[in-house]
């Protein structure tokens, strides 16, 4: 049972990698765990790095300063290294990688 579950995953990652992600198309600034330590295209890693504003203004006007820079010339993206899947803090061995989308659909305000 342990082998046909390996090979479902395996055949599902391929088709992922190879044809993109299953999902539609995400909102800019829509975070997910994923459990792969790589991004795909459009997406980075939570891990509390800076953003210019001048590189991706409408992300920045999602997020503000809320995760922290100057509001100036820079912001930083949020730091969920850490973070566990229920919110809380810790440690998890194979802990999940999340991820922000900066590139997408951006969200009405409607």
């Amino acid at each position: 049972m342990k082998k046909i579950l390996k090979y479902v995953c395996l055949i599902s990652f391929l088709i992922t990698i190879s044809s993109g992600p299953v999902f539609a198309e995400p909102y800019i600034g829509e975070i997910r765990m994923t459990g792969y330590h790589f991004t795909q295209k459009n997406w980075m890693p939570c891990v509390g790095q800076k953003i210019e504003i001048s590189v991706n203004n409408a992300l920045y006007s999602l997020l503000g300063r809320r995760y922290g820079g100057d509001g100036r010339t820079f912001f930083r993206l949020p730091d969920l290294r850490h973070t566990l899947p229920d919110g809380k803090k810790g440690w998890l061995k194979g802990k999940p990688i999340y991820q922000i989308c900066i590139n997408g659909i951006y969200p009405s305000r409607s």
